[in-house]
């Protein structure tokens, strides 16, 4: 399995920081020529098909898709209706040689995540976090390898799917460990 990326070119979205900017960097390093998405799916669509056909577009949701925590329903909404739209687009541009998944990181050591819980409750994030069975905060270097798997050759038959990375938190109920 070849992870070597040269010749490709790859639109990532959300990469001005955090996540987004490691995924870019990540799939930069690898070969591929890296752009950087904004909101305008039509010109993503546009600027692979100029290029000669073909590629990937990847997007970078969460796991707040599929279930809250805390009072962010507009980020939750915000995820859900991108992978709605990630779907739609895999079916839409597939006849064009286009792929497109998007990868949803689960609990990840960035600003975004470190910035809205005490210093104690970091520690026990990167070091012991019981909710999620790897224990730990998913690195953003683990998010970006994520990326690079879809946008080579290896995921070449894998279109409109959203590869989740999470350490385990999504596969875990949670309900044995809450009873006391």
């Amino acid at each position: 399995m070849s992870l070597d990326l040269s010749g490709r070119t790859v639109v990532v979205t959300g990469a001005a920081r955090g996540i987004g900017r490691s995924i870019a960097d990540r799939l930069a390093a690898a070969g591929a020529k890296v752009v950087l998405w904004g909101r305008r799916q039509s010109a993503v669509a546009e600027a692979a098909l100029d290029r000669g056909g073909g590629g990937v577009i990847l997007q970078n949701a969460s796991i707040a898709a599929g279930g809250v925590d805390g009072p962010y329903t507009h980020y939750s909404a915000s995820k859900a209706g991108l992978l709605a739209v990630m779907r739609s687009m895999a079916v839409e541009l597939a006849p064009f040689g286009i792929r497109v998944n998007a990868v949803s990181p689960g609990y990840t050591r960035t600003q975004m995540t470190t910035q809205n819980v005490t210093t104690e409750q970091a520690v026990s994030m990167s070091t012991s976090f019981a909710r999620v069975p790897l224990r730990r905060l998913v690195e953003p270097s683990e998010v970006a390898d994520a990326f690079v798997f879809l946008a080579s050759d290896a995921a070449s038959a894998i279109t409109g799917t959203n590869l989740v990375v999470d350490g385990g938190l999504t596969a875990n109920l949670y309900i044995m460990e809450t009873l006391a």
